[in-house]
């Protein structure tokens, strides 16, 4: 999965199982996700919920044109047995470089020639 934000955002996602029917449907997890950082300077948080949470990128300051990227491994269980039926995914955060959106003016007071 692939997320793009700029560097004063994060992105919150939310995780369920999918079947493995020809159509898949949703499908429960058993106990909360877990993720890492696998490579780059990002953040999570994992929510109350178990299921969703955020993701954002480092301290780092993006070069205009060229995102800040972290790569991480969210992981869940589809059975409730632990480790019997693993759940992987890899997120990809790209993180642009925050810029101005449009032209903000403050006028002073009144003032003598």
């Amino acid at each position: 999965m692939d997320l793009l934000c700029n560097n004063e955002q994060k992105v919150k996602v939310t995780f369920t199982g999918m079947d493995n029917a020809p159509v898949p449907k949703p499908a429960p997890l058993y106990g909360p996700i877990g993720v890492s950082v696998v490579n780059g300077d990002g953040s999570f948080e994992v929510e109350a919920d178990g299921v969703s949470a955020y993701f954002a990128s480092g301290p780092g300051v993006p070069v205009p044109g060229t995102p800040l990227v972290t790569q991480y491994k969210v992981h869940a269980e589809g059975d409730p047995t632990p480790g019997v039926d693993p759940l992987d995914m890899d997120v990809y955060l790209h993180a642009t470089l925050a810029e101005a959106a449009s032209l903000g003016a403050v006028a002073s007071a009144p003032e003598f020639k």
